[in-house]
């Protein structure tokens, strides 16, 4: 809140997110001479091959725009992430990059120091995760790369009108099911 504060508003905010985004997309697809050291020196826009910015694309839902964070958030996973030796942007500090990209693919991430996950945007039709207490199933109907943008979802059966949750409703199972389409929707917005 604060953030927003200072930033001028919910509006502003989004703007400064957005250009924060634009910018490093434009930073990331200029044409380098050696891309391997590239990618070991922080940038001045967004930069995720270090862990303080990570969960800088789940801002948006937060703001009430998910399309947005659908949009960066699969657009980071495709750029900085791809299925090859190198795959993973920086160094993992113990799994902390490996853990941004299963949250990612799974649809939500946590909130650090809090109960909270904000919704992103599924990478996988279907995810079983096999907790202690019980199974929780993640759906995604009609997800693929162009079908990215959440249009309506229910957690356990019921609407899911924001795009947050608590882990408490990940206890004793359940599911959480998207509606997916390749264009943004309404769903989460304010």
């Amino acid at each position: 809140e604060g953030y927003v504060l200072l930033l001028g508003g919910r509006e502003a905010a989004i703007t400064k997110l957005t250009e924060f985004f634009t910018q490093g997309r434009a930073d990331y697809e200029e044409p380098r001479s050696d891309p391997i050291l590239f990618s070991a020196f922080p940038r001045p826009y967004f930069w995720p091959s270090n862990q303080p910015s990570i969960h800088v694309p789940y801002l948006f839902s937060l703001l009430g725009r998910p399309d947005l964070t659908a949009q960066w958030v699969r657009w980071t996973m495709d750029a900085y992430f791809p299925a090859q030796p190198d795959g993973l942007p920086g160094n993992d500090d113990g799994g902390t990059m490996s853990a941004w990209y299963v949250f990612a693919a799974l649809g939500f991430y946590p909130v650090a120091g809090t109960d909270l996950y904000v919704v992103g945007t599924p990478r996988f039709n279907r995810v079983t995760l096999q907790l202690p207490d019980g199974a929780f199933e993640i759906v995604a109907d009609g997800v693929s790369d162009d079908a990215k943008y959440i249009q309506s979802a229910t957690l356990n059966g019921a609407p899911l009108e924001t795009p947050t949750f608590h882990h408490a409703d990940l206890h004793g199972g359940g599911r959480l099911r998207f509606v997916m389409g390749t264009q943004p929707s309404t769903w989460g917005q304010r």
